[in-house]
């Protein structure tokens, strides 16, 4: 909403078209002008300046006003969308490309404004990044599944739960296991927090056989337990130790056993030849001797494996 001030006399002016609301309030008199500067913040104000108003734009024409519109229309504009940049950078959730259709039906719950809707998840989904996305930032939880938005003066009620409501707007959220394009994106945000907190941590980011490993897997316990994952990834942990403590019976039957044995025994050889490398001072003769490899294969796995080596 474009918040306006201005002279009675400008009361049969006709205002421009625009995307946002304009809501204006009028002043007979200076006095009446002094009043109302101070009761709202303004985003245009016809009258002399007033540093008490430093965020206004103080226009002193009409041909200077209708500009003042469009400027402040645009700004609105731009802080709405340097607002949702900013929403989208701070959750984990948020995400990669399958996730898209999911906001944009946010978006399009934002200009109907229905009473209440309901955001459907299951647990470990991090359902607060919605609605924060919903609400650009602006919410109140009121009880464990009860959020509170006011979107341009419109209360908005966010139920959560794990099934659909009969008779209410659904949002249903994908889990992670119908979002595994999502998981690189999600993985490289997640990395680039913690190595932004600890700094001490040494910079890691995972290949493909370990992004293949953690696409494979399909995270019952959605981004909660991705997140858990992360952390211990990035601690230095084996990423197969991770994931060994996470896998169930259950887990086992719904995935692609052959994929994702592959991944493992891939993982595992990799490890083995950095292992064998590093004890031999990358004396590749010694370390496929060692392995029990021919040099020539050592070499060829060196090369799949993207292996190099590091500075001591």
């Amino acid at each position: 909403m474009i918040r306006v001030l201005l002279p009675w006399q400008l009361s049969s002016l006709t205002l421009p078209t625009t995307l946002e609301k304009i809501h204006v309030e009028f002043y007979v008199d200076q006095k009446e002008y002094e009043r109302k500067l101070m009761e709202d913040f303004w985003d245009i104000i016809y009258g002399p300046f007033d540093e008490r108003q430093r965020s206004a734009v103080f226009v002193s024409n009409v041909e200077s006003f209708l500009i003042a519109i469009k400027y402040v229309e645009i700004r609105s504009k731009f802080d709405e969308c340097k607002r949702t940049s900013d929403i989208l950078d701070k959750h984990i959730e948020l995400q990669g490309v399958k996730i898209v259709e999911t906001l944009k039906t946010l978006k399009k719950l934002q200009i109907q404004k229905p009473d209440c809707f309901v955001i459907v998840a299951e647990n470990g989904i991090q359902v607060e990044a919605y609605v924060d996305y919903f609400s650009n930032s602006c919410y109140q939880q009121v009880a464990e599944k009860l959020y509170k938005v006011i979107l341009d003066g419109k209360k908005v009620d966010i139920i959560t739960s794990s099934s659909p409501i009969e008779n209410l707007i659904n949002v249903s959220i994908p889990p992670l296991r119908e979002r595994k394009e999502d998981i690189p994106y999600m993985v490289d945000k997640a990395l680039s927090w913690i190595h932004q907190k600890h700094k001490n941590i040494t910079v890691v980011f995972p290949d493909q056989h370990v992004m293949r490993l953690l696409t494979s897997y399909n995270w019952p316990g959605n981004t909660e337990e991705l997140v858990r994952v992360i952390y211990r990834y990035a601690s230095g942990e084996d990423i197969i130790s991770c994931l060994k403590d996470s896998i169930t019976v259950d887990d086992i039957k719904s995935m692609s056993m052959r994929e994702y044995v592959s991944e493992i025994v891939a993982q595992v050889e990799k490890q083995l030849i950095q292992d064998a490398l590093q004890k031999t001072s990358w004396n590749r003769k010694k370390a496929a001797a060692m392995l029990g490899l021919n040099y020539k294969t050592l070499s060829y796995k060196i090369k799949k494996y993207g292996i190099k080596r590091t500075k001591p």
